[in-house]
Parts: structure tokens; C-alpha cells; sequence
């Protein structure tokens, strides 16, 4: 992820929020407003009173430099999280110096619009030389994306609680936020069970092999490995151990990201649904024995495999975690990657965002294929029976309470 570069007044805003306190805000409107009041009159009350409030903030950033803490700052935040989940976290503070830090307040780099960080802040009075000190924040993230995390501040409050300065931000990550979801207990979907060529051993890394039925004489082509060298010696001509291939459930998982031009939050609203109930359908999926093909349509057509460990539950969260929607249709683009693959798969899960004449041709040639489907519509602007009783319609917020079966 590239880091934007703050334009004038988000620079100015942040110096405000970050190294301001309260009270040295309170004093810097104090000193425009004597300020203002000596220009427009020539009291000599009002220029000693502008002189104090300037004399003052002079000093406290004097005093401030001599007390810059230097510390090593470090958390323990994980680099993945999930949307709307409060994660407890630790922040650990190392005083480098040889002589006390003082007044110490512990803060967040820059203005976080992305998150929520509980406390926003917090302080020590002092950190003894080569001394450690925890401090224990809450993050909550407002929604799905990567972001970059710009660390902690350590600055010093010494002398007057005016000013909050120390150095550049340490800490500083990135974060992937996947879509919140709530588990599925059960998910009933029409499968059969397929042979694959290759097996599971060509599929996946998890080492589980054919079934052995018995032993043949040897034919050409068939591989060194399997050879049966003592029924060789035994017999005198070449014995080879037979195999039986697995068969079993791959399950093509297709999200739809199609939006149109004019995307209303409603249609947002129900497409970010569509994510979370995306990732519960891949959860429950990859806690079975399935095999899992996820296609994201789009302007590209994102293919992942993952399941009895071709790839990490995790990897497909990160997908939906970085996918956006898109304003052209998908279908057209879609269709003949599932009809290459359609001899492998034994059922195709299609989470739709609406129903028109493309999406209802895609079901077709699904049902042409004589493939197991199931369809979903995650729209909250169709009215219940309108569709098909086969097609399944769930709202943005029937998705959000969760649902324990589908």
C-alpha cells in the first residue's frame, strides 16, 4: 500500500492534534485573541499580556528539547486482523537514555480515520534509565482494506503540559483487515464427488495417498515407484503395486462484484454483505473435506485454490479483504474460465448482488452443465418471492445478525 502524501492543511491539523495538549491549545488562543486586542487598541496591558503568553510558550518548548526521551517503542499488534473485532494489544516503551524520562505520553503517530484506538492516549510520570514500561491499548477497525499503521509517538509533556514533543514515530505497519463474519454450523450444498487426476497427492501437501488394492504384472508406463521388487524376486518378471485414485469434493466458490456505475450505499451496504458472507461460506468449507476454487469477477478474474491445504484459509480472507467492486460486467469474462474447469468440479457457489439477464444466462449455462449450484442474492432492495424458489435472498442486515444454517 502507497502512503498518500498529507497535503498543507492535514500537516497543520495534525501538529494541532498531536503536539498541542489541551492546555497548550487553551494558551495559543489566548495569545491570538491579546493579539487581536493589541492591534485594535493601544493598551499596554494587552502587549505585556501578549508578551507573557509568548515568553511562556518560548520557554516550554526551551525546556522541552532538553527533554526529548530517548526510547525504543514496540507492539505486539498482528499484521491480520478482522473488521470490527477489538484487539487488546501491548505497547512496550525502552528508556535508552542515562538519565529519567519524564512525563511521558504515549500516542498514535497521526490521525487515525481508519480505526479507533482505546485510550487515544496515555502517560507515565517517568521511566528509570534502561528501564521497561508496558501500556495495553484497544484497536477496533471500521472496515475491510490494507492500511498503513504510522506507530506510536513517545513525546515528553516536561515542563509546563503545554507542548508534546520527542521524535519521529516508531512501530510503523501494515495491516490487512479482513471482512467480519459469523460462522456457519451447517451449509447444505447439492456435491457429488469427482475423480481428479492426480489425486489429493497432486492437490495438496497434506501426504495422504491413493488407496493400494493389490498387485498387477508390470505394462509399459507405469512408474519405477510402484514396482514390487520382492514379488519380482519372487515371481521372476516385473510386479507393480496397483493404486486406486481418490475421488472427491472440489466446490467453485464465484463472488460477484459487479456494481454498475452508480454505486448507492445501499449497494455497497450489500456488497460488503456479500464479502462477509463469502468468508463464512470459505470457513465452513475449509473446516470439511472440501476442496475450494474461489472466482472473484471482476475486471480481472481473481482464481484461488485452497482447502485440504492447497492454501490457507487465511489467503482467501486476504483476497476479500483487498477486493473491490467494479463498474463492468463480469459474466461474459467468467463464464468460459468455470466451463474450463467444469470437469473437475463437483458443485459451483454463486453469491450474486442482484438478478438481470447476465447473471440469469450464467445460471443457465450452469444448469446446462448438470452441475451441482447454488445461488445466493445478497441484495436488500428485492422483494422476498420475486425470484426463483431455488435462488436463495438475504439482506445486508439478515448477513450482519449472522445465520447459523443456510
Amino acid at each position: 500500500m502507497i502512503k498518500r502524501k498529507a497535503s498543507f492543511l492535514e500537516k497543520l491539523k495534525k501538529i494541532w492534534l498531536i503536539h498541542f495538549t489541551e492546555s497548550g491549545r487553551a494558551l495559543f488562543l489566548c495569545f491570538l485573541i491579546s493579539l487581536a486586542m493589541g492591534n485594535s487598541n493601544s493598551y499596554a496591558d494587552t502587549f505585556f499580556l501578549t508578551c507573557f503568553f509568548a515568553f511562556l510558550a518560548l520557554l516550554a518548548i526551551l525546556f522541552s528539547l532538553f527533554y526529548i526521551p530517548n526510547a525504543k517503542v514496540y507492539h505486539n499488534l498482528p499484521r491480520r486482523v478482522v473488521a470490527k473485532e477489538s484487539i487488546p494489544f501491548t505497547v512496550t516503551v525502552e528508556n535508552l537514555s542515562r538519565r529519567y524520562a519524564k512525563d511521558l505520553i504515549l500516542q498514535s503517530s497521526d490521525v487515525l480515520p481508519f480505526c479507533s484506538l482505546d485510550p487515544e492516549e496515555q502517560i507515565s510520570s517517568e521511566i528509570a534509565p534502561g528501564k521497561k514500561q508496558e501500556f495495553r491499548f484497544q484497536i477496533q477497525f471500521c472496515h475491510r482494506g490494507h492500511f498503513f499503521f504510522p506507530g506510536f509517538r513517545l513525546d515528553s509533556l516536561y515542563p509546563f503540559g503545554l507542548f508534546k514533543l520527542g521524535k519521529k514515530s516508531q512501530a510503523e505497519s501494515s495491516f490487512l483487515v479482513c471482512p467480519d463474519y459469523v460462522p456457519l454450523k451447517k451449509f447444505s450444498i447439492p456435491t457429488g464427488r469427482r475423480y481428479q487426476p492426480g489425486g489429493i497427492p497432486l492437490a495438496s501437501k497434506l501426504g495422504d495417498s491413493a488407496e493400494y488394492i493389490g498387485n498387477r504384472e508390470y505394462q509399459q508406463g507405469d512408474k519405477l515407484r510402484d514396482i514390487d521388487w520382492r514379488s519380482w524376486a519372487r515371481l521372476g518378471f516385473p510386479i507393480v503395486r496397483e493404486y486406486q485414485e481418490e475421488f472427491f469434493c472440489r466446490v467453485a466458490l464465484v463472488l460477484d462484484t459487479h456494481l454498475g456505475k452508480k454505486k448507492t450505499p445501499e449497494k455497497k451496504e450489500d456488497f460488503e454483505a456479500a464479502l462477509s458472507l463469502a468468508a463464512s461460506i470459505a470457513d465452513y468449507l475449509s473446516r470439511q473435506e472440501y476442496l475450494i476454487d474461489l472466482f472473484a469477477a471482476g475486471p480481472q478474474i481473481y482464481i484461488m485454490e485452497a482447502g485440504r491445504s492447497l492454501a490457507h484459509f487465511e489467503q482467501i480472507m486476504e483476497v476479500l479483504a483487498c477486493l473491490e467492486s467494479c463498474e463492468e460486467n463480469p459474466f461474459a469474462l467468467i463464464e468460459p474460465v468455470i466451463s474450463e474447469r467444469i470437469s473437475q468440479l463437483t458443485t459451483v457457489i454463486v453469491l450474486l448482488l442482484d438478478m438481470d439477464e447476465s447473471r440469469q444466462d450464467f445460471l443457465t449455462f450452469l444448469n446446462r452443465k448438470k452441475i451441482g449450484q447454488k445461488a445466493i442474492v445478497c441484495n436488500s432492495s428485492i422483494q422476498k418471492g420475486s425470484l426463483d424458489p431455488s435462488i436463495h435472498l438475504l439482506s445486508a442486515q439478515e448477513i450482519k445478525k449472522g445465520r447459523e444454517s443456510l
